[in-house]
C-alpha cells in the first residue's frame, strides 16, 4: 500500500511538472521550484488537470502552518492536485525562507505575481477578486480553494469553516 501511495505521488508530481512547463510559468528569482502565477496562468494549470485544491499559505500564519500537513495528506489520499499558494513578493526575503522550507518536499509551490500589488494582503485580495464576488471576499489566509477541471471555482473556505471543512465540504464536491 505504501508503494502505491508513493508511486501515485510521484506520478502526480510528474504530471503537474508537465503542466507547469506547458503553461510557461516562470520560476521565482532565488528559488529552486517556486513558480510565479497570475489568474491566467492558474486557469491554464487548472484546465490541464482534474479537480485541484489551492491552499493559501504563509510561514507567519499559524493556522496555515497547522493545517498544511492535513491538507497534504488529504490531497494525497484522495489523489487531488494540490498547489500551495504563497502571497509574498517575488523577490522578498520571505520567498527564500519558503524556498528553504519546501526545498526537499515534493509539492507544487506557487507565488502570486507582483502584478497584483506590492503588499502581500492587497496582492492576495486582488487575486481573489478574479474568482470570488467582492461582496463575499474575505482575504484571510489558510484558504482552501477548490476548482474543477475547467478552471471554475467550486468552493472557497473562509474563517467560519471549522476543522472538518475537508470532509464536510471539499470531499462531497470531489465525488
Amino acid at each position: 500500500m505504501k508503494i502505491i501511495i508513493i508511486f501515485s505521488l510521484f506520478l502526480t508530481s510528474i504530471l503537474s511538472a508537465q503542466n507547469l512547463e506547458k503553461c510557461n510559468l516562470r520560476i521565482c528569482p532565488n528559488t529552486d521550484n517556486i513558480f510565479i502565477i497570475n489568474d491566467e496562468k492558474l486557469i491554464c494549470l487548472l484546465k490541464n488537470e482534474n479537480k485541484t485544491i489551492i491552499y493559501s499559505y504563509a510561514f507567519w500564519c499559524k493556522p496555515c502552518v497547522e493545517k498544511l500537513p492535513h491538507i497534504i495528506n488529504f490531497a494525497n489520499n484522495k489523489k487531488v492536485n494540490l498547489y500551495i499558494l504563497l502571497i509574498h513578493n517575488e523577490n522578498s526575503r520571505e520567498m527564500q525562507i519558503e524556498n528553504n522550507k519546501f526545498k526537499n518536499e515534493n509539492l507544487n509551490i506557487l507565488v502570486l505575481s507582483d502584478e497584483y500589488g506590492n503588499k502581500p494582503r492587497k496582492k492576495y485580495k486582488n487575486f481573489l477578486k478574479k474568482f470570488y464576488a467582492e461582496s463575499k471576499l474575505i482575504d484571510d489566509m489558510s484558504k482552501i480553494i477548490l476548482f474543477d477541471e475547467d478552471g471554475n471555482l467550486m468552493y472557497i473556505s473562509d474563517w467560519t469553516d471549522g476543522d472538518d471543512v475537508l470532509t464536510s465540504k471539499i470531499l462531497p464536491l470531489l465525488n
